[in-house]
């Protein structure tokens, strides 16, 4: 508990940077060219997998099919406690999913629900797809599908020709899917990118970059779709650290705020140094069609180096807040719905002796424990409500329901969208659907051995 201890003494932990280390840091036996030994790797079966990564790992999350989660240290989140936290990770197809490309784009990948939903992470983690079209793409993106909106949103990505996989990053998870599209076209065209260099900076490293104020967007409407993230380096550049990074949003006009943080490992972790609001205006006036490294046309490139400017504490001001770690064990019932109208939606889980756990019972004899509620006085779309048995579930079947409690005061929503995901031994299934006003939704009976 010191080294815990230490770790919660840091101002700023909490707000550790956003974006993340490619996927080769993430390796078999460490990440960060060595600087993390706690890192782990799991393989799951060929269309899923699950896997826990703390606050203070790394880790690599695959099935045989191809599909990856890698997450750096830093991306998941203390508990609301102070204590280090642990996220279970999960990977599945999603065979019923049939999203509605814009015109003149082709799907190239499955779909995959990637998890935990509901979930924004200290730094962004890669998510790698493989892609099932026999030809390589030119153009390549990577769309998350919005869990409110069902909006397509452009995340960007990178095509490995050597392993027919793409890449990009994300800070919360949805159902996503790569897909090839045409370079000439209007939304492509809107589509540019900025360039964070670090030159020759040694000792500190500027890992985050966000516009901090948007002064104007060239193509009205492109910024619901470009949400900003940074594209990953492309695979053949050196693991660990990176000195560079792309920066994907719509053309126009901004003012830029970057984090820098220690390359230096300290209690295992990367101390966060702090943040600059960039005074000068940064203007992303050309399209950028293709991977970093290749012919594309960069808006801007913002070299940096670590002593140019004196830092203020805390993360950057558009940076959003990451999701504290919640319960995790053998058995763990996760529902997340999303509503831009609040509604209080509740889990049951009825153990095999009867007991049921939810709102009124957070904590039942046999171990199992509520401890994420999503009511109105609290309403935040999006998040889960929780219930777990750290150890030793009791063996037999439990139900598992979803319940409409009320719509909040003044809310005119009269129904929503849910998800349940279920992690037992291991495996995962995750189960969603459609709940209406004042109703009961049995989701699932599963039996533990």
């Amino acid at each position: 508990m010191q080294n815990v201890s230490r770790i919660i003494v840091k101002n700023y932990f909490v707000f550790i940077m956003t974006l993340m280390l490619i996927p080769m840091f993430f390796g078999c036996g460490g990440g960060g060219g060595g600087d993390d030994p706690s890192a782990t790797s799991i393989t799951g079966s060929a269309k899923s997998a699950t896997g826990s990564v703390t606050s203070i790992t790394s880790g690599t999350i695959a099935t045989q099919s191809g599909a990856e989660i890698h997450v750096p240290v830093g991306a998941v989140a203390l508990t609301t406690t102070g204590d280090v936290g642990t996220v279970v990770f999960s990977i599945e197809e999603d065979t019923t999913a049939n999203p509605t490309l814009p015109e003149g784009e082709e799907r190239i990948t499955d779909v995959y629900d990637f998890g935990p939903s509901g979930f924004v992470f200290q730094q962004a983690v890669a998510i790698t797809i493989p892609v099932t079209d026999s030809d390589d793409p030119d153009t390549v993106t990577v769309y998350s599908i919005n869990e409110t909106t069902g909006e397509l949103e452009d995340l960007g990505g990178v095509y490995d020709p050597l392993t027919h996989t793409v890449t990009a990053q994300t800070t919360h998870f949805s159902l996503n899917f790569g897909a090839r599209r045409q370079g000439g076209d209007a939304r492509q065209q809107a589509k540019g990118a900025i360039y964070l260099d670090n030159g020759s900076a040694s000792n500190y490293n500027w890992k985050n970059v966000c516009p901090y104020e948007i002064l104007n967007i060239d193509y009205p409407g492109s910024d619901t779709y470009f949400k900003g993230m940074a594209s990953v380096a492309p695979p053949n550049e050196t693991a660990g650290w990176k000195d560079k990074i792309l920066y994907i949003l719509p053309q126009g006009r901004y003012k830029m705020c970057v984090e820098s943080i220690s390359r230096d490992f300290q209690d295992d972790l990367p101390e966060l140094m702090g943040h600059k609001l960039l005074p000068h205006i940064v203007v992303v006036g050309q399209p950028y069609l293709t991977p970093l490294g290749s012919a594309g046309i960069i808006s801007e490139t913002l070299l940096i180096g670590q002593a140019e400017f004196d830092l203020q504490p805390g993360p950057c001001p558009c940076k959003s807040l990451p999701t504290p770690s919640m319960g995790t064990g053998e058995l763990m019932v996760t529902l997340t719905w999303h509503s831009s109208s609040p509604i209080d939606l509740d889990l049951w889980v009825t153990d095999p002796d009867g007991e049921k756990i939810y709102y009124r019972n957070k904590a039942s004899a046999s171990g199992g424990k509520l401890d994420r509620d999503n009511r109105c006085d609290n309403y935040e779309n999006g998040k889960s409500e929780n219930i777990y048995w750290a150890s030793s579930p009791p063996a037999g079947t439990y139900k598992i329901d979803v319940n409409w409690y009320e719509s909040c005061d003044g809310a005119d929503a009269t129904s929503a969208s849910y998800k349940v995901r279920v992690i037992s031994a291991g495996n995962v299934k995750t189960y969603s659907g459609t709940i209406t006003t004042d109703e009961l939704v049995s989701i699932d009976r599963i039996s533990v051995n």
